[in-house]
């Protein structure tokens, strides 16, 4: 059995509830990734399997150990990259939720520095860099958070939940600068927000709470035609999301 065979084998054991199984074929396709470029590809998919598998039964220590294994072979394939720009982002949150913000910090910016291998990579560098900016946040760094809120904003057309990242980005960003009245900058990136309603449900979501911000902002400035019109884009959003 090839690491492809070991990986997709895996698969199979894990959707019919054989974990044990699940866990042995993606272990066996891990030893097999010396082979060749192609078995370190499924080596990085298997590793980053075990890490959610043993993240799911509550072994927080074998989780971070796979995640990292599969950020090893980031620079086989690109495809090993995309896994290993997965596997970042879930240290990321890993080390979140066990309330280390440094190492959290430290994986989602990993995640970032892969996004140029794949649309998929990408994706995971988009959401990293949201979180970062949302740690930033946390901790009263406004200028940081900008920064890494900005970061998600550009990788906006990679994948559709990339602009779903984006779309949440630009509307913090603009709830961002209310706070600090600034409020030129507050409008302008709820109007991106706004920009991105149509590439994903949470992106509309967004972006109707980003047209009722700016509704608010031109009615406080006295600015009644402009606050009438995003209230009005607000409402024009209100099928398509329950949160909406």
């Amino acid at each position: 059995m090839d690491a492809r065979e070991a990986l997709n084998a895996g698969f199979a054991f894990y959707e019919s509830g054989k974990l044990e199984e699940a866990k042995a074929c993606w272990r066996n396709a891990w030893e097999l990734r010396d082979r060749t470029p192609e078995a370190a590809q499924s080596a990085a998919a298997a590793a980053g399997n075990l890490g959610v598998l043993f993240e799911q039964t509550g072994n927080v220590e074998q989780a971070a150990r796979w995640y990292q294994n599969a950020w090893e072979l980031r620079d086989t394939t690109p495809e090993a990259a995309q896994y290993a720009a997965i596997a970042a982002y879930n240290l990321g949150l890993l080390f979140k939720q066990t309330g280390d913000v440094e190492q959290a910090a430290c994986w989602y910016q990993n995640a970032w520095e892969l996004r140029d291998t794949t649309p998929e990579a990408a994706q995971s560098a988009a959401i990293a860099a949201y979180n970062l900016g949302g740690l930033f946040a946390q901790t009263g760094d406004v200028e940081q958070a900008a920064r890494w809120y900005q970061n998600a904003w550009e990788l906006r057309d990679k994948t559709p939940k990339a602009a779903q990242s984006a779309a949440r980005a630009a509307f913090n960003l603009g709830a961002l600068f209310a706070q600090t009245g600034n409020v030129e900058q507050a409008a302008r990136w709820y109007q991106n927000a706004w920009e991105l309603r149509d590439r994903a449900p949470e992106a509309a979501q967004y972006a109707t709470a980003a047209a009722y911000n700016l509704g608010v902002l031109f009615e406080q400035t006295g600015n009644v035609e402009q606050a009438a019109r995003w209230y009005q884009n607000a409402w024009e959003l209100r099928d398509t999301t329950p949160e909406a």
